[in-house]
């Protein structure tokens, strides 16, 4: 009897599960809507959603992980140069270039202070612990989780009372991701409130050992370690070469020149290496974080170097080494892919790429998310060009309907707008507009390297609205400086020089040669940054002895390749008298409103050995630091330093610590990072008269039939025109969409659907430039739909369009003689009497360029037997 309950036991689960499968298979073979096929975003999408935290540890490893190419067009670190990356990507890049920042510090610091004398000065375990909190608070919206591994017996700890000297540990981890606050018991709204980091030293505890092919959350393990062969050292390591120029005495440096040191870092590979082995940062596939963050997570990560053995005599058994690595990671679904085909802008391989639902007469439009909802469908300008005769004349009426609504109130606004007395304000395009715009590229290309040295004070600083979008464009850069200033502020408010926690030792003092790693690991890991800063209010910068300097400004900058780094201290000009200082200064020299609250969470090991985590005596740590938006930019200037020497904008972050009683929040100083003004990106679109912006209503666009939209994924390069030229310095990012008066892209544009800017440029100089903004002009000034290129074959739904290569008969009247958007080409009109008529006829000073037009007209009529008869 015992037997065949047991039996029937088994049979029963046996059925329950095989049913649920089949509901679940069924369920899955479409996608969200009946009609839509199962493919392969509803594949990675049922996989990701069967895993979460209570499953994963009964996972296999091959569950917690996905394919790498769901992740396509990643990050490559000699190409971020030389290539446009689309602004879906910039998340990628801010994660990869902080794992490089942070593989640069540690390089740095851990070469830089390897001597018995620094063991106790060296980073300890609340720095690396502090270090990754300020990674993932500092961005909020990027960064899920920041780590340092170490690898097997790679790490010295100086802050274990009971271990001795020269010992490691089996492994150490020190590992911080974001937590989800919304259940504690301070936050009343019951929302995540992004403040909130929670760590943990991912070395211990059991199972916890990430060194192992079975471990399953290692998929950043095998790319660099372990690094016990020399063979692969002068593909993964390069040597790098640092000029450093301290300051003991307020106003002078201890040397008059560079003290050179130099240290093994990521490898520096050339523009033409394709093997990703010899990139300093590497990607991995998408992976779950089971019992950490417990999210699906993509990585960057990079290599740090040092020398093994650290401490021995026998200095011949030394070898630079690869003794751990940064791990960044990005929750999965922060990051957005293309489900268009693979082409130019969506590069592969890409597994998720072709799942658009879009018939294959259509093209896809990529908007981004991680969802499916992710395109939108246009004609297809590339492969097809539908027929215009195919389309109903009922839809012709309602267009032209539309048309004529449209042409209504266009005249009606044009009514207002001349009876306004401020026209100039109006958002159509302004010649003094135009005319200040010119006047300041004339004046910023002025100011050059060999010339600012003879320039008044004046002449080095541009109006603050040139400096538009700025504060979006390279808010990455101003994060790293946030970073930074975190860091600091949570630092200097938990860490007490004599403290210790049992066997655990406190943090120390910071030392100065920490925060000369920090400003150089800034400037090193993103190439946008040209100079970085610290710089201590008087008498705030503690040293090692207790005592207190004048002034400390460890300053880094790159020069022609090479990087420097100084203590701004030891300029004769005293950093404190900056505007920038002066303004950080005022203030939050007594004001903190706008500061943010931050808490981490600790969870650290019971002994050496790493046997169980404890929670740390402090739980949680909080400390108040200033957000992104606390932080300003200064005015687009030229640093003019003789280093430099470089039209730049500063981005200016406040740290903070507590007095000397340690019950008030006080002013400590400031962090800088320098972006070249070559990096910003225009917008010379129409804007209100409220926004700050030098360039706004200086696009020449033809704003009956066209709207202009500044389009950052299509970006002119700057290339001269006509030197002096005024547009060689700073990109145009000008774009003008070819949108109907409906507001709906036209299908039957041409290749792309749009003009560049480029294009049209040539006509604000009256060159003998054939540009397709031509076409553009003349077509839309018809009063029905007509065939794509209608201005020059004369075919189409309407076919009464003429063509002069002189001037009309005086009995036509002329609409508008728009001589400063067409140039030198064609001027639209109409007859009297309100005929749909359209007249474009050359004007006398261009019957030169007849032939070249006849040319075109021909050829297009060679391409289309429809094409009617040129006249």
């Amino acid at each position: 009897m015992p037997r065949l309950n047991s039996a029937w036991v088994i049979v029963a689960v046996t059925v329950i599960v095989y049913h649920n499968n089949q509901d679940s298979t069924s369920a899955s073979a479409t996608g969200v809507f009946s009609w839509m096929p199962h493919d392969q975003f509803d594949e990675i999408n049922d996989h990701i959603s069967s895993i979460d935290a209570t499953n994963c540890r009964n996972k296999d490893k091959s569950d917690l992980q996905l394919r790498k190419d769901i992740v396509s067009d990643l990050p490559v670190y000699n190409n971020l140069l030389s290539r446009v990356w689309y602004q879906n990507r910039t998340s990628l890049i801010h994660i990869h270039n902080m794992a490089l920042n942070r593989a640069f510090f540690y390089s740095y610091v851990l070469q830089r202070m390897n001597s018995s004398s620094n063991f106790y000065k060296q980073p300890n375990w609340m720095y690396f612990f502090f270090s990754g909190t300020a990674d993932v608070n500092a961005n909020p919206n990027i960064l899920n989780g920041s780590s340092l591994y170490f690898d097997n017996d790679c790490h010295y700890p100086n802050w274990y009372t009971t271990l001795a000297f020269n010992k490691t540990l089996p492994l150490f981890a020190p590992k911080v991701f974001r937590h989800d606050d919304f259940g504690d018991q301070g936050n009343f709204l019951r929302e995540p409130t992004r403040t909130t980091a929670l760590g943990v030293d991912a070395g211990s505890g059991r199972f916890m050992n990430y060194t192992r092919s079975q471990f399953k959350m290692n998929p950043w393990y095998a790319n660099w370690l372990p690094d016990l062969k020399g063979d692969m050292d002068s593909l993964t390591k390069f040597t790098y070469y640092i000029g450093i120029k301290e300051s003991n005495v307020t106003g002078q440096f201890t040397k008059d020149s560079y003290e050179n040191f130099a240290f093994f870092g990521p490898n520096s590979p050339s523009a033409t290496t394709t093997d990703e082995r010899e990139l300093p940062v590497q990607f991995t596939a998408p992976y779950f974080d089971c019992g950490g963050s417990n999210k699906w997570v993509v990585s960057a990560v990079a290599p740090v170097v040092d020398f093994m053995p650290r401490y021995t005599n026998w200095t011949r058994l030394r070898r630079q080494r690869i003794v751990g690595v940064t791990v960044t990671d990005i929750d999965l679904m922060e990051v957005d892919f293309n489900a268009c085909d693979v082409g130019v802008g969506n590069r592969g391989p890409s597994y998720l790429s072709g799942i658009h639902k879009c018939p294959k007469y259509s093209a896809v439009s990529y908007l981004g998310l991680y969802h499916q909802n992710t395109f939108l469908i246009d004609a297809n300008r590339a492969s097809h060009r539908p027929n215009m005769s195919r389309v109903t004349q009922a839809l012709r009426d309602d267009v032209i309907q539309m048309r004529q609504r449209h042409q209504q109130r266009f005249h009606a606004n044009q009514q207002r707008q001349l009876s306004n007395t401020r026209r100039k304000r109006a958002a159509i395009f302004d010649n003094q507009s135009f005319d200040k715009m010119m006047r300041l590229m004339r004046w910023k290309n002025s100011v050059t390297r060999s010339t600012c040295q003879t320039q008044p004070n004046h002449r080095l600083m541009l109006p603050g609205d040139v400096g538009y979008g700025a504060s979006t464009q390279f808010e990455n850069e101003g994060r790293t400086a946030l970073r930074l200033s975190n860091f600091i502020s949570l630092y200097l408010q938990n860490v007490m020089p004599d403290e210790n926690f049992g066997n655990l030792r406190g943090g120390g003092p910071l030392h100065k040669d920490m925060m000369f790693g920090e400003v150089i690991a800034n400037v090193m890991g993103n190439y946008r940054i040209y100079s970085a800063g610290v710089y201590f209010d008087r008498w705030k910068f503690e040293n090692d002895d207790g005592s207190r300097r004048e002034l400390f400004g460890p300053w880094a900058f790159r020069r022609r390749g090479a990087y420097f780094a100084e203590d701004a201290a030891g300029y004769s000009r005293q950093y404190v008298d900056s505007d920038w200082f002066r303004q950080a200064k005022a203030r939050h020299g007594a004001n903190f409103i706008g500061t943010t609250k931050y808490k981490l969470r600790t969870y650290v090991r019971s002994n050496p050995e790493g046997t169980s985590r404890v929670r740390h005596e402090f739980f949680p740590i909080t400390y108040r630091a200033a957000p992104y938006e606390v932080g300003f930019w200064t005015k687009p200037h030229f640093r003019c330093d003789g280093k430099v020497d470089a039209w730049v904008m500063t981005y200016v972050s406040p740290f903070f610590g507590l007095d000397s009683l340690r019950t008030k929040l006080e002013f400590r100083g400031v962090t800088t990072v320098d972006v070249p003004l070559s990096f910003l990106e225009l917008n010379q679109c129409p804007m209100p008269y409220s926004v700050p912006n030098a360039f706004k209503n200086t696009a020449r666009c033809d704003y009956f039939s066209t709207n202009c939209k500044a389009r950052r994924a299509k970006m002119v390069p700057p290339k001269p025109l006509r030197p002096p030229c005024a547009w060689k310095v700073v990109p145009l990012l000008l774009v003008v969409l070819a949108w109907s008066a409906e507001g709906q892209l036209r299908p039957d544009t041409d290749w792309y659907g749009y003009i560049r800017g480029g294009d049209y440029l040539p006509i604000y100089y009256r060159e003998e430039t054939l540009t397709r903004f031509y076409s553009f002009f003349c077509r839309n000034w018809t009063g029905q739909m007509i065939h794509p290129f209608n201005l020059l074959r004369n075919t189409g739904p309407n076919k009464n369009v003429t063509y002069f290569e002189a001037d009309p008969s005086p009995d036509r009247v002329q609409v508008s003689r728009r001589e400063d958007i067409i140039g030198d080409s064609f001027t639209c009109v109409v007859r009297p009497g309100g005929q749909s008529e359209i007249v474009c006829y050359r004007r006398q000073d261009a019957v030169s360029r007849c032939m070249e037009r006849k040319k075109t007209i021909q050829r297009l009529q060679s391409i289309s037997p429809a094409a009617g008869p040129a006249h």
